[in-house]
């Protein structure tokens, strides 16, 4: 068992709570293309455009170890926090990543292919708390060896980004795991 779970025996169905093992962003600005953005406070999502024309995409990627969890939950939800103060919640997707990547060398330039998006997922507004249902994500991670997310922006109505708090800070996201 790692220190990025915490066992909640004896509570209601909730079997698990897991922490990302592992969190960073990437940037695709050219003087940000090759930057480790690790032990960073946020995990930040954008797509941002100047007059029209795209300068900016940030993707934020988790990792979670999910090897200790034999038996198949019957829901799994991704628990998050914006850290952003607004009053318009943005959407966002959720992406299988296909390949493995290092939280000390994740950049732009080297960043693993992401599959189809997978889950809508929506960045909420005011600095709440939301999750995402991600069981059928969870379920078909057991028959793959890669327990990682991607979370992309797909609000192209907006140039601000969205951030939401990493697991460096105490409103870490997390994996609800219930039985």
């Amino acid at each position: 068992m790692s220190f990025s779970s915490l066992l909640l025996a004896g509570r209601t169905k909730i079997e698990a709570i897991l922490y990302p093992t592992a969190d960073n962003y990437v940037d695709s600005r050219s003087s940000a293309a090759n930057t480790v953005f690790n032990n960073q406070n946020y995990l930040i999502t954008d797509w941002g455009t100047v007059y029209g024309t795209a300068w900016n995409t940030t993707r934020s990627f988790m990792k979670f170890d999910i090897t200790a969890w034999a038996n198949t939950p019957t829901q799994v939800k991704l628990w998050y926090r914006s850290s952003f103060s607004e009053p318009v919640s943005h959407d966002s997707d959720i992406f299988n990543v296909d390949a493995t990547w290092d939280t000390e060398t994740l950049t732009w330039n080297n960043q693993p292919s992401l599959t189809d998006s997978l889950i809508d997922l929506t960045i909420p507004a005011w600095q709440d708390w939301a999750y995402v249902d991600i069981t059928s994500i969870y379920n078909a991670w057991k028959a793959w060896p890669n327990y990682w997310l991607a979370i992309w922006w797909t609000d192209f109505s907006s140039v601000n980004n969205r951030r939401l708090y990493s697991s460096e800070t105490w409103n870490s996201p997390y994996l609800e795991i219930i039985s």
